[in-house]
C-alpha cells in the first residue's frame, strides 16, 4: 500500500458517517485510490451513499476543504 493510499484510508476512517456519505455523492470524481478507500470505508461501516445533486457553486470550496484536510493527513505520514 503506498503513502497515498495510506492517508487516503486513514482520513476517510477519521470522518464522521455523515462526512463520509457527503464525500460519496461525488465520489466518481476522486482519483483511483481514492475511490477504493472510499469504496473500503463505507463497506466497513455498512454505509450506502446516496446519489445527490450537488450544487455547482460548492464544488471549488468542496474539493479545497478535502484537498486542506488530505494535506493534513500526508504531513502526518511523514513523521
Amino acid at each position: 500500500m503506498t503513502v497515498q493510499e495510506q492517508a487516503l484510508k486513514a482520513y476517510y476512517a477519521s470522518i464522521t458517517d455523515g462526512e463520509l456519505l457527503k464525500l460519496a455523492t461525488n465520489r466518481s470524481s476522486f482519483i483511483e485510490a481514492a475511490q477504493r478507500a472510499m469504496a473500503q470505508e463505507l463497506t466497513s461501516r455498512h454505509l450506502v451513499p446516496q446519489a445527490v445533486p450537488s450544487s455547482p457553486d460548492a464544488e471549488p470550496h468542496h474539493r479545497a476543504g478535502l484537498a486542506e484536510r488530505l494535506a493534513h493527513v500526508f504531513a502526518g505520514h511523514r513523521k
